[in-house]
């Protein structure tokens, strides 16, 4: 994975003005898999305004004026600095992505900005982003979707408070994020040299104080997270993991509407298609590794793949993926992860062709 370094001066006062309220940050739950704690507070705003305005055209290509982005992303006004930024763009293609291309595990890196291109005389900047990554964490429906409002993101200070923030919108419906204290470190970038009260007085506490802050946005008092707390859980004196709490946020009517609508979307146009591409793949598979030789064991196509189980509770369908396949004899056991809540479970079957006959009906 690649790592965006750029090096941008402090913000100024005078700021661009408020932003509108549809303008709404989407993507897929997947890219959480990825690590952003190279870039700055500056970095973050810029680079999630550039996916939701991807998120806002069919194409792969924008031409967007300079200055609409410094105001979505509230860069200061202040031309030294929004010249430096501009100057700095061409990092963006240092950052990379890899994802499974085919059943056999195979992968392929990509940039997630392949084209970046200033027009300093018509103030113009022409970027490029990588298909792959606009199907896979951006248009992609079926993974499940992390949605806020551009103008509270950009609004908050910190870049471990930003990325507490996110985590924390995947996991709104819920009010409850469980993150391995050694992993939460991990993503966001923190300093081995910090102990356990560095964290909590340069990192937890700063964060819990402005995600639970009271704030102006759209002409409302908003807060971003009501009745926030973390709990830490110990094994002895050591912490072995942190649980976010705070007030579930209810599904909107537009978030049930859009989510089934997309699903809706995507079944009808996928399903013969992809019951016809697996019905040949099953066909033509080999049963050996065609490089290793080694056999192939017919479950593991189906990791990374999805069931779709309708929720008689929220009235929905969820979207399973399945992460771990064990065998007990004849039996599996099918482990799950819900992409909008990560809550898990499991499903058990009698054979391997009941596993199947299953797949074929509910299954992506």
């Amino acid at each position: 994975m690649g790592i965006i370094v750029w090096h941008l001066s402090p913000y100024c006062d005078t700021m661009p003005k408020r932003l509108q309220m549809n303008e709404v940050v989407k993507y897929s739950n997947e890219l959480h898999e990825l690590k952003f704690n190279s870039m700055n507070e500056a970095q973050q705003n810029v680079f999630f305004t550039l996916l939701q305005q991807f998120r806002n055209t069919n194409g792969d290509t924008l031409e967007l004026d300079f200055n609409k982005i410094f105001e979505l992303a509230q860069i200061a006004n202040n031309s030294s600095y929004r010249k430096e930024i501009l100057d700095k763009l061409g990092r963006l293609q240092e950052f990379k992505f890899r994802y499974q291309i085919n059943e056999l595990g195979d992968l392929r890196q990509d940039v997630i900005f392949p084209s970046i291109e200033t027009d300093s005389k018509n103030k113009i900047l022409k970027i490029r982003v990588s298909q792959g990554f606009k199907e896979r964490y951006i248009n992609s429906p079926l993974k499940g979707w992390t949605r806020y409002e551009l103008a509270e993101f950009v609004g908050l200070s910190g870049t471990y408070t930003k990325t507490i923030y996110r985590y924390l919108k995947q996991f709104k419906s819920s009010g409850r994020w469980r993150i391995r204290y050694d992993d939460f470190k991990e993503l966001l970038g923190i300093p081995e040299s910090y102990r356990a009260r560095d964290i909590d007085k340069q990192i937890l506490q700063p964060a819990l104080k402005d995600l639970s802050a009271e704030r102006n946005l759209f002409d409302q008092r908003r807060t971003p997270f009501e009745k926030l707390v973390v709990k830490k859980h110990k094994k002895g004196r050591e912490i072995e993991a942190l649980e976010f709490c705070f007030m579930p946020q209810p599904v909107s009517e537009l978030d049930k509407d859009e989510r089934q609508h997309e699903r809706n979307l995507t079944t009808i146009a996928n399903d013969i298609q992809r019951e016809q591409e697996l019905r040949k793949l099953k066909k033509a598979a080999p049963k050996t590794h065609p490089i290793t030789g080694k056999e192939i064991d017919e479950t593991q196509e189906y990791l990374g793949r999805y069931l779709r189980i309708y929720n008689d509770k929220l009235g929905l369908t969820d979207m399973l993926k399945i992460e771990k396949i064990e065998k007990s004899g004849e039996q599996l056991e099918i482990f799950l992860r819900n992409v909008d809540d990560g809550f898990r479970s499991s499903m058990r079957f009698d054979s391997f062709k009941h596993f199947k006959n299953t797949f074929e009906r509910y299954g992506d």
